[in-house]
């Protein structure tokens, strides 16, 4: 009888520890070197080629998704999900606002914080004159 009782209390107190994968995130999280605004922007325009007209658009969409995967730590959970947000950002200021206008819920709450701490972390690209202050973006992990 003992026995059995303390194999039960076990398994309860077992029951009641916090999930392995949660923890495994929290420390990936703790542990993981974002990149600099510096180094995403050296990266998305050695990816965009010169001369295009729009390349600075081209080069402020690379970063801004770049900006949001870095910060999505279950990023496998939302590939194949889409979601469109308008941004309000005035020239040479971070955004003001961000608004949800369509998608899968979950991504773009995800995308949301990501663009906060993105935002905060002084990451988040600056918009070149060619764009318009509000910017619809479709976000769509890759």
């Amino acid at each position: 009888m003992r026995k059995s009782l303390c194999l039960a209390l076990i398994v309860l107190l077992a029951g009641c520890q916090s999930n392995p994968q949660s923890q495994a995130r929290l420390k990936a999280k703790q542990s993981y070197k974002f990149p600099t605004a510096v180094e995403m922007k050296n990266q998305c325009e050695s990816q965009t080629p010169e001369g295009k007209a729009d390349r600075d658009t081209l080069v402020w969409v690379c970063q801004f998704a770049s900006a949001i995967q870095h910060r999505l730590f279950d990023i496998d959970l939302y590939r194949g999900k889409t979601c469109i947000l308008q941004v309000t950002q005035p020239l040479g200021q971070q955004p003001t606002d961000v608004m949800v206008l369509d998608g899968n819920q979950k991504l773009c709450t995800a995308a949301v914080e990501a663009i906060k701490g993105a935002i905060e972390a002084e990451t988040f690209p600056m918009r070149p004159k060619s764009m318009n202050e509000v910017i619809p973006v479709r976000f769509a992990p890759q």
